[in-house]
């Protein structure tokens, strides 16, 4: 008899570990147009942000999204056009978020034939080609850094400033 109450007392101590362990992590839905969310940051319970990319037929396309319900819906954010990736957010106050990412150089203003890394650069470096590729750069398509900042908890973000060349 004492033995049949051990198994008992184990196997539902099991079941709560489990049930435990289990509602720490819920799958959130977010919009059907994302394909890579790389990151996520939130000023308090119910305000977040994230960011990623999503694939189109002309390339990457930078995505933002944000939540005012600690993440049960999930809105796309409005960046500029021209952002192929985000790659990291994070709030600085409960209204204010900063972003950086890459973005798509205009054929018109890349000079033919110039690779912002050259190919002997990065062709040695470990693992570069792929992470790029992970965090939706192609590093033989003319790109470079872009830095946003949102006002108004992740809705509206804007380019902050110049990034020197060089930020590739």
């Amino acid at each position: 008899m004492k033995r049949m109450y051990c198994r008992l007392f184990l196997l539902v101590l099991i079941i709560s570990i489990a049930r435990i362990c289990r509602g720490q992590w819920t799958e959130q839905p977010i919009p059907s147009d994302i394909s890579f969310l790389l990151t996520v940051d939130f000023s308090n319970t119910n305000i977040g942000i994230a960011g990623g990319w999503y694939i189109t037929g002309a390339g990457n396309r930078g995505r933002t999204l944000f939540t005012t319900d600690g993440g049960l819906s999930w809105t796309n954010g409005q960046i500029p056009d021209s952002v192929s990736s985000i790659v990291t957010l994070a709030f600085v106050t409960p209204g204010t978020a900063y972003a950086v990412g890459g973005y798509n150089i205009q054929s018109s203003s890349y000079k033919a034939n110039k690779r912002l890394i050259p190919k002997s650069e990065y062709s040695n470096a470990r693992g570069i080609e792929q992470y790029a590729k992970q965090i939706g750069i192609d590093l033989s398509s003319p790109h470079r850094g872009r830095f946003l900042v949102t006002t108004d908890q992740g809705r509206t973000w804007f380019a902050k400033g110049k990034l020197p060349d060089s930020c590739g």
